[in-house]
């Protein structure tokens, strides 16, 4: 089965083709399937309607079924590792925010990223349970500058667009921000700073419990099952990510 992002990238070389021999509405067309398929291909003229994510399945068995795909289940983690070596301050902005929606995915969360020219967020993380985490990333920015009330803003309408397309889900507001100081006027106190301590804490959590899957001789029913015994105890179970990991903002 193909996945989506090659899907998108054949249906915008399709799109070429089309345009190349005249059928200009065609083209447009696919190039718009394209770009629904995979969002860091070329926008089209006319944007396609956003398609909600599918709710996620259980962690455990989303986190399971990666494994599948592999000859050797190590090479799981050698992508992981090339995942999160792109998060840290001096990485692009789309390398960031590629890899923060891939961290996700890695560790069982439905994912992707959005960001229409403002509206919606850099990225969104869904949550088993029903709960949607709608991250503004400023990962490039000076630490000793805080949240301000622009950036902030941000996020306010990234959760906006949310509830309109997620209205069955409670959100969590969150700004991947070097410290989790934010102005007075940003008035934030609600909203969490994602930090890069905390990051790198969430990514040796990830690493420890997928290193442990990777080793396993176990069938896949079996794996299954011991991923469940494990994110029993691990800090990135879905239900404990935001009290693990997320910091709350507060003024100076």
């Amino acid at each position: 089965m193909v996945d989506p992002q090659t899907r998108g990238w054949l249906q915008q070389l399709a799109s070429r083709i089309a345009s190349n021999w005249g059928q200009g509405e065609r083209a447009d067309e696919l190039q718009r399937e394209a770009y629904a398929n995979n969002r860091n291909l070329l926008r089209p003229r006319i944007l396609p309607p956003y398609r909600p994510l599918p709710k996620p399945s259980a962690q455990a068995a989303a986190i399971a079924s990666q494994f599948r795909g592999y000859r050797v289940r190590r090479g799981l983690l050698q992508d992981f590792e090339e995942v999160v070596s792109h998060l840290h301050a001096t990485a692009t902005a789309n390398q960031f925010e590629q890899s923060l929606a891939e961290l996700a995915q890695l560790i069982g969360l439905s994912s992707e990223r959005y960001d229409n020219h403002g509206v919606g967020p850099d990225v969104l993380w869904l949550l088993p349970q029903l709960l949607g985490v709608i991250i503004e990333a400023k990962s490039r920015k000076d630490g000793k500058n805080p949240l301000t009330k622009e950036e902030h803003g941000q996020l306010l309408v990234a959760e906006e667009w949310f509830a309109k397309n997620y209205p069955e889900y409670k959100a969590v507001r969150v700004s991947m921000h070097p410290s989790n100081i934010a102005t007075k006027a940003a008035a934030a106190t609600k909203s969490y700073a994602l930090t890069y301590e905390k990051l790198n804490a969430m990514i040796a959590d990830a690493r420890a419990l997928l290193a442990k899957l990777s080793e396993s001789q176990l069938t896949d029913v079996e794996l299954e099952a011991e991923c469940v015994r494990l994110l029993d105890v691990s800090p990135v179970h879905a239900d404990h990510l935001v009290a693990n990991y997320l910091v709350p903002f507060v003024e100076p």
